[in-house]
């Protein structure tokens, strides 16, 4: 299960790293809660809101293919990029890279699996294109590729 907390951890994590770009990146997790996990949320006994997967998946399946949806994520991935290239050099290294997964609880070895993954041509960087790839594909490949690695080994905890 996901709480609208844990989707928009990435964004706070954001501002307490004094990312340049912080604000936009917390309102770009905004709208991803309110656009494919918000209108999956139901309320557990205890009153806590929560998404459950099975309803995460049918949500997904009635707006990961509109016009809006697409616009979206098309725009994520390279927001994320000027978040993530925290020296502004043009290509995220691995060490960026681990900074970015860790917000997301990826630990270390796992964020090193993701980094190779999505490192396509194996220059030992990630470069805008390549990341931006992975973040389009993360959403749109039905088969594993690079970009099933975006965020790190997709794990769900039921």
């Amino acid at each position: 299960m996901i709480t609208r907390e844990d989707v928009l951890a990435p964004g706070r994590y954001a501002h307490i790293l004094c990312l340049q770009n912080a604000a936009e990146l917390e309102a770009v997790w905004e709208t991803a809660w309110e656009m494919f996990f918000r209108p999956a949320e139901t309320q557990l006994e205890d009153g806590r809101k929560v998404v459950t997967f099975d309803g995460w998946i049918e949500v997904n399946k009635k707006v990961l293919f509109t016009k809006t949806s697409q616009e979206f994520n098309a725009d994520f991935p390279g927001i994320h990029f000027d978040a993530v290239d925290a020296d502004k050099n043009g290509e995220i290294s691995e060490c960026e890279f681990a900074l970015f997964l860790c917000c997301l609880g990826v630990s270390p070895a796992e964020s090193s699996v993701a980094f190779n993954a999505l490192d396509t041509n194996n220059d030992g960087k990630i470069s805008r294109q390549e990341f931006i790839d992975g973040g389009r594909n993360f959403w749109y490949d039905m088969e594993l590729s690079p970009g099933s690695y975006f965020y790190g080994p997709f794990k769900w905890d039921a």
